[in-house]
């Protein structure tokens, strides 16, 4: 987050805006104040039609190895046609992959 330092932002103030522009859903909410484990947004495709789609999608199984870390609550930020593609059983059909 350096770019208002370099643009010789110093105080928050400067910046015209009307926030919060975004207000979080009951959900999302709940999500934060379960538990003090860290939170990891996963998403391993995305859009077939991007110029560089051949170099960025990964197979789920690809990140399954991360989801045995204990300190972490993993969460899939995935949409399309990728969402439940290669993803095991116990974690479909639900947004939060592992607590």
């Amino acid at each position: 987050m350096s770019l208002p330092y370099y643009m010789g932002v110093y105080n928050l103030d400067l910046i015209p805006s009307k926030v919060p522009y975004i207000f979080p859903t009951q959900l999302s909410t709940k999500i934060i104040l379960d538990s003090n484990l860290y939170k990891v947004s996963l998403v391993w495709a995305g859009n077939p039609r991007h110029e560089n789609n051949q170099y960025r999608p990964l197979a789920f199984e690809q990140l399954a190895p991360l989801l045995s870390i204990k300190t972490v609550e993993f969460y899939s930020l995935q949409v399309g046609n990728k969402t439940e593609n290669g993803i095991p059983q116990p974690y479909r059909k639900s947004r939060k992959l592992l607590t």
